[in-house]
């Protein structure tokens, strides 16, 4: 009555155990793939990055371009129900107009380049040496 199942059922639970584990086992090799491909993406992404940024041409220099010379007058009347009564109704005063702006001349930048760095080694190689077999020894 203890034991429905024979002899089989201690094989059985260890069976049970043991697929278990090797599941366990592939859940931790499908867990670690994904946090090294995840890990490698955001690394090259940001050295990819930082290549682009440090091998890319320079940028053209921003042209400028002057200010405008008249610029749109601003309005000081208020606005709203109660400004027809009291808006005023000669133009306002020069004071309040903004004044006109002068462009400023803006120096041509020009990028800055590091100097060359002189190579280490020539060009040329030397001449070899031509190789000079050894005596053999006396007998």
């Amino acid at each position: 009555m203890w034991n429905t199942y024979g002899p089989f059922d201690f094989i059985q639970g260890l069976g049970l155990l043991v697929v278990g584990f090797f599941w366990l086992i592939a859940l931790a090799v499908v867990v670690a793939v994904l946090v090294l491909l995840v890990r490698f993406l955001l690394v090259a992404t940001t050295a990819a990055r930082i290549y682009v940024a440090k091998n890319s041409p320079a940028k053209p220099a921003a042209t400028t371009s002057p200010a405008p010379t008249n610029p749109a007058p601003s309005s000081t009347a208020p606005t709203g129900p109660a400004a027809s009564s009291t808006a005023p109704t000669s133009p306002a005063p020069s004071s309040t107009a903004p004044a006109a702006a002068t462009p400023t001349a803006v120096a041509p930048t020009t990028p800055v380049v590091p100097p060359a760095k002189p190579a280490a080694k020539p060009a040329t190689k030397p001449a070899a040496k031509p190789r000079t077999p050894k005596a053999p020894p006396a007998v």
